[in-house]
């Protein structure tokens, strides 16, 4: 977020360091709580600045209720997009794309937003199709996509692979919010997923999480995700599939 304050870069440094396991914290852990009074401080020198450290404050935790009470109070106290941004990031990070769709389309909005800056969570909100509208506005307006080019490619050929089968990005928001759910059943952070477009399938793509975690767990993990993909009725979409990955293993 552009313009942050000291006080909150450390808070956020901190939460990051806690996040580098991968998975929430425990409770009773004492840094954890550390920031957390830091954060008590900055709520009343600076509402936007340290609503948006509770949520990430609760991110780390992995505690769900307070992530939406803390963002809602994001909501309520600003508009700024680059802090609509981090909202969106913080419910992508706890896998939990239906919920920060809203955000998302306000702030890749080229009409208000950052679209180049938001591009990066089209996939992760399962937001495709609308941003393949936003791309198009962005390049009447002459807006120079720079180097978020080559993914706006790609989020156009897959917009027209589910407008070709019926899909909507709430379908497929749905879909990987079940994604979600497997990560937080082990206690553990969404990444960013990464788009791919498959020369060899030019009518289907994939959206892929990398998983810090070995080939044996990976493999549990695409399981979990589909059984929930067969009792939500969505599993076998021929236009996409939601895989994880262990990070450094070749697809």
């Amino acid at each position: 977020m552009t313009g942050q304050s000291p006080r909150i870069q450390k808070i956020i440094e901190a939460l990051d360091n806690l996040r580098r396991s991968g998975r929430f914290v425990e409770k009773g852990n004492l840094e954890w709580h550390k920031v957390g009074f830091q954060i008590d401080g900055l709520i009343g020198i600076n509402p936007v600045e340290g609503w948006l450290g509770r949520c990430y404050w609760h991110l780390v935790m992995g505690n769900t209720p307070d992530i939406h009470y803390s963002v809602r109070n994001v909501f309520r106290l600003t508009r700024n997009v680059p802090v609509i941004l981090e909202t969106v990031g913080i419910y992508a990070g706890h896998g939990m794309p239906s919920a920060a769709a809203p955000a998302y389309a306000y702030a890749a909005n080229p009409v208000h937003g950052n679209l180049p800056e938001a591009l990066p969570y089209a996939a992760a909100t399962g937001c495709l199709q609308m941003v393949a509208e936003y791309i198009d506005k962005a390049s009447a307006q002459g807006t120079d996509l720079g180097e978020a080019q080559e993914l706006a490619g790609k989020v156009q050929r897959a917009a027209k692979i589910l407008q070709k089968h019926g899909i909507t990005d709430a379908n497929v928001a749905a879909h990987l919010d079940l994604a979600g759910e497997v990560m937080r059943e082990d206690k553990r952070f969404q990444s960013l997923p990464q788009l791919h477009m498959p020369d060899d399938t030019p009518e289907s793509f994939l959206i892929e999480f990398l998983v810090d975690c070995s080939p044996t767990e990976v493999a549990t993990y695409n399981q979990r995700l589909s059984e929930k993909e067969k009792a939500a009725g969505i599993a076998g979409k021929p236009a996409y599939h939601v895989v994880f990955s262990a990070a450094g293993q070749e697809r």
